[in-house]
């Protein structure tokens, strides 16, 4: 072999391993944590797997800051986004929540409220059946479904959507490689953005952050009839006592989108 063909062969060689080294860590990565769009998927099929994927409605009871049962409630839930809300307590007291379109409203004892409590989390995340639903409801509550990463949650591993601080960093020369632009990473604190935390092998919801930094905790799951469903969940609002919603019973439910109103939360004597 002559020289020149040698050196031109060693050069082919340093440059097949440079490329190589540089593929590494983006298949390493993409191993790590799967495509945004697959775990968006996994978290459909489980919430149909599960037979969430219809309206529900659920009996709870309400404790608040780790007390006793304060309040008996009912919560209507519909996988398109509209859920409501209805507490009763000592004394006659009834509090009506709505979540639809508009944001959200609540009144107590017919009264509306300007400033209530976050007692109506987005349920219906547990609900949706595909993958477009899904992400529909993510960026409504604020949260950026194109964005997916792992963390540790309790004895588990979860995949996070929608928080930048998680994704995994991209080798600048994979990014050049490949011509996307780097996964974008924030700078703000971590009550500053949306995020939904799903348990890495199963897939059920183990957590919800609102871009306000409220914080939803789910429970494991438990069987009612055909439907499972977290056996509790617990709003964490900063600055203020956790109210704890244990779930009681499940049912389908048979409220249709019409009776979602702002009507029903200020007028307390309906049913």
């Amino acid at each position: 072999m002559s020289l020149a063909r040698a050196a031109t062969s060693i050069h082919s060689l340093v440059i097949g391993g440079a490329v190589f080294g540089l593929l590494v860590p983006v298949l390493t990565v993409r191993a790590f944590v799967p495509e945004p769009d697959r775990v968006g998927i996994a978290i459909a099929r489980a919430n149909i797997k599960a037979h969430r994927n219809q309206p529900l409605q659920l009996q709870l009871a309400i404790r608040v800051g780790g007390g006793p049962v304060v309040a008996q409630g009912e919560l209507e839930t519909q996988p398109s986004g509209l859920a409501r809300l209805e507490l009763r307590g000592a004394g006659g007291l009834r509090e009506r929540h709505l979540l639809h379109s508009r944001g959200h409203a609540a009144a107590r004892n017919g009264q509306p409220l300007d400033e209530p409590r976050a007692m109506l989390p987005p349920f219906f995340m547990l609900q949706t059946g595909s993958l477009r639903g899904l992400q529909s409801s993510l960026q409504g509550f604020g949260i950026d479904p194109l964005l997916v990463g792992l963390a540790p949650c309790g004895r588990e591993n979860c995949y996070v959507l929608g928080d930048p601080n998680r994704v995994p960093p991209m080798p600048e020369e994979a990014v050049a490689l490949e011509g996307a632009p780097p996964a974008a990473r924030s700078k703000r604190g971590p009550g500053s953005f949306g995020s939904l935390w799903v348990e890495k092998e199963n897939f059920q919801v183990r957590r919800m952050r609102s871009p306000g930094g409220t914080r939803v905790e789910f429970g494991a799951e438990a069987d009612f009839g055909k439907i499972a469903v977290p056996a509790w969940f617990e709003v964490r609002e900063p600055g203020r006592d956790p109210v704890r919603f244990e779930i009681q019973a499940v049912s389908k439910s048979r409220r249709s989108p019409a009776e979602f109103t702002v009507e029903w939360v200020n007028d307390s004597r309906l049913p």
